[in-house]
């Protein structure tokens, strides 16, 4: 239920960076929300650990407050005992996790590039705006009265590249296709008017007429993979006549490393939230300072984490790094959760040792 919440907020916010594809793309509802949909596994990805620490908070104060960890203690239950149900949640969501970084956010992100392609370079709608003139340079001008699904209707084209072959085309209809792998824009039924040498005005009746597009593809149709867009394989078997992978090896490296280490950030993220309500002294008022603190700590872990996926892009040595971070926090703070770690309990024991010691020496 969080990871559903923050992702619908999460989605909210991104798709506003898209808008344009309707506002000024001219794209469809459809393509829009497949835009943003697509984005939603790496959405995901980031979203887990903190809806993760979140439900384990609720879960563990809850029970907690209702005296079940006195219960369960009190039973015989250690206290691994006690979070082990939590680490097996740490593990079904780290394997979810896994799976989203080494699958299914590589496919999404490279079906995104597939679809941001074919958006920009829809020449139906970057070229003739329905209702519009629109005009590529000065010698050439498109208007379409309306586009229905990629049909045009009501088409003038005034092309004057050539001054010695100007004309004017129009057409009843016209559909953008591919003719010999070439973007064409297909005429039908319409005329052509041209002003002969002689000054007369000549006009030539069509069923059919293609008119080459291929001059106004601006923009390449091959797709550059970036890091975020290639599976692990893609990530460590670089290929060294390619110029990118050249280039961006270490960047390559570095996105391999935090597709491996970012799910195992869930069993120290666990441990975090357990730590915030079971290590320190029971309170009937509630823990808010503690989940104040241990909440800043998980902002910290995973800016930290990112900031060392970001850094190991220039220098590979930080790759470490992005090992240590989890294994380091899940072992530091189970250690602090298997010895009851509290600073006041650790003062109360100190004092308690050395009244114990003062009463035996004055007997």
């Amino acid at each position: 239920m969080i990871i559903a919440g923050l992702s619908v907020l999460a989605m909210l916010s991104q798709a506003l960076n898209w808008t344009e594809l309707i506002t000024e793309g001219g794209q469809s509802l459809q393509v829009f929300f497949k835009v943003v949909m697509l984005g939603a596994p790496r959405v995901l990805a980031l979203l887990i650990p903190v809806a993760l620490f979140i439900g384990t908070l609720l879960t563990v104060n809850r029970i907690h407050r209702d005296s079940e960890i006195i219960v369960a203690q009190a039973t015989g239950m250690t206290q691994w005992q006690v979070a082990a149900p939590l680490l097996r949640l740490a593990t079904y969501a780290a394997l979810i996790h896994l799976a989203i970084n080494l699958w299914a956010q590589p496919l999404a992100q490279q079906n995104l590039r597939v679809t941001l392609l074919d958006a920009r370079t829809d020449l139906a709608t970057t070229l003739i705006k329905p209702g519009e003139f629109t005009s590529i340079g000065k010698d050439l001008t498109f208007y379409a009265r309306e586009n229905r699904g990629g049909l045009l209707r009501g088409l003038l084209i005034s092309d004057t590249r050539d001054a010695d072959d100007a004309a004017d085309f129009i057409a009843e209809t016209g559909r953008i296709t591919e003719v010999e792998g070439a973007p064409t824009l297909i005429l039908t039924t319409g005329e052509i008017h041209q002003i002969e040498p002689d000054g007369s005005l000549s006009i030539l009746l069509f069923d059919q007429y293609p008119f080459d597009l291929t001059q106004f593809l601006r923009e390449s149709t091959d797709i550059v993979l970036k890091a975020s867009d290639r599976f692990l394989p893609q990530l460590v078997r670089l290929d060294p006549t390619n110029y990118l992978d050249t280039v961006a090896k270490d960047e390559f490296r570095a996105e391999a490393h935090y597709r491996l280490t970012a799910p195992l950030l869930n069993f120290g993220i666990v441990m975090l939230a357990i730590l915030a309500i079971l290590g320190g002294d029971y309170n009937r008022s509630g823990y808010g300072r503690r989940i104040a603190i241990f909440s800043a700590a998980l902002g910290g872990v995973i800016v930290l984490q990112l900031t060392l996926q970001a850094g190991a892009a220039d220098t590979h040595v930080l790759n470490v790094g992005q090992w240590l971070l989890p294994i380091g926090l899940f072992v530091s703070t189970s250690v602090l959760y298997l010895t009851s770690f509290s600073p006041r309990r650790l003062w109360r024991a100190r004092r308690s040792a050395r009244e114990q010691s003062a009463g035996e020496a004055a007997t």
